[in-house]
Order: C-alpha cells, then structure tokens, then sequence
C-alpha cells in the first residue's frame, strides 16, 4: 500500500477525482463518485491510514464531496449522501468546519 499512502498512483487518483466530481456530466460525477467511495474506503478500512493522513485529503476532496450531496441528477445525490455516511458516520460537520 505505499503507493497510495504517499506514490503515484494517490497523486493520480486524486487529480482524477477532482476533475470528475466537479464535472459537467452527470455520468463522469457517478463514475467519479464511484472511485471516491472506494478510494475512501480503501484508505480508511483496507490500509488503515492514520487519521492526519486522511485528512490532508480534505481540502481538495471534501468539498466536492459535500456539494455532489445536492447535485441535480438523483443518482448521483444519493449516491454521494450514501458515501458521506459511509466516509464520515459522526463527524461529518467537523469535516466541513475545518
């Protein structure tokens, strides 16, 4: 797992990840918001990275992550309500107070 605690292959997946859940189409926002819950969830359950390491993600993840919440397309909105549970079950208003 060093590739993704500090290689090219996080670097990668966060570029893409910002430009996907940002996009215009609502197809590329769904396949975006797809790979961030499994990013996610790879970081926090498979690797177990420490908390300080998951949160020098914040700042370019975390607010496209909360906006896609309110996105037009349905599918996506859900999606990415499901995600923010999954991702921060309690401390999701901390997350986006920092």
């Amino acid at each position: 797992w060093p590739y993704l605690e500090n290689g090219a292959l996080r670097t990668t997946c966060i570029k893409i990840l910002k430009a996907g859940l940002a996009d215009n189409w609502s197809q590329v926002r769904m396949a975006a918001s797809v790979l961030n819950r499994v990013f996610w969830s790879t970081l926090q359950e498979t690797c177990q990275f420490p908390q300080e390491n998951l949160e020098l993600l914040y700042p370019v993840l975390v607010p496209r992550m909360c906006l896609n919440r309110f996105y037009l397309a349905q599918g996506v909105k859900l999606y990415s309500h499901q995600t923010w549970k999954l991702v921060f079950p309690e401390n999701g208003v901390q997350v986006v107070a920092q």
